[in-house]
């Protein structure tokens, strides 16, 4: 809660030294600017695949264990 009131307050804000985009973690500050450079340091044990960020190696795994923790009811 406390980063999203961030975004409405502006405190705390960080700033992407290359495109001025800010954000309201200085984490997600850092993982938008691996992008740009190819900075993949999460790699997937079973396919040897890398990834910008923790989380999105977590949804990939998901892949692997069948795991579908979303249901759509249509």
């Amino acid at each position: 809660m406390k980063e999203h009131q961030r975004i409405h307050n502006g405190k705390g804000s960080y700033l992407c030294d290359e495109c001025s985009k800010t954000s309201s973690t200085k984490r997600r500050t850092k993982v938008h600017q691996r992008v740009p450079i190819g900075d993949r340091p999460f790699r997937c044990d079973e396919y040897n695949k890398t990834f910008s960020s923790k989380r999105t190696l977590k949804v990939h795994k998901r892949i692997h264990n069948a795991e579908r923790p979303y249901r759509c009811d249509e």
